[in-house]
């Protein structure tokens, strides 16, 4: 999700202000977003749109199942929901939870 990537950033910005041995520089965080602009630009990154209401009602679906049990978090649930609304057959990440969750529901976790 593009929204939560360039949030992220924003939050590294704000850690850093806070102490310079956490997070990175507004310099960084802006060179990441142009790299990121370009990235799109140039196709190398592909902006996919889905039908939100769609994800959200599995998403819904995916937490009433799951999360009580596996402490998902909100976005971590939402980022599944539209993977497998999108097709996807594998999902990276490194949250633990995230990646036990993804298994559950069928999808592959090729370096877990």
């Amino acid at each position: 999700m593009e929204f939560e990537f360039l949030q992220s950033l924003e939050l590294q910005v704000f850690l850093f202000s806070q102490d310079r041995k956490r997070g990175f520089s507004r310099r960084a965080a802006d060179l990441m977003i142009s790299d990121w602009t370009q990235d799109i630009a140039t196709g190398v990154v592909r902006i996919v749109p889905c039908d939100t209401d769609e994800v959200i009602r599995y998403a819904l679906s995916l937490s009433r199942a799951h999360s009580a049990e596996g402490g998902h978090r909100s976005l971590d649930v939402l980022h599944l929901a539209t993977a497998v609304h999108l097709g996807a057959k594998e999902f990276l990440s490194f949250d633990q939870r995230q990646i036990a969750l993804a298994k559950k529901i069928g999808l592959g976790t090729p370096f877990a």
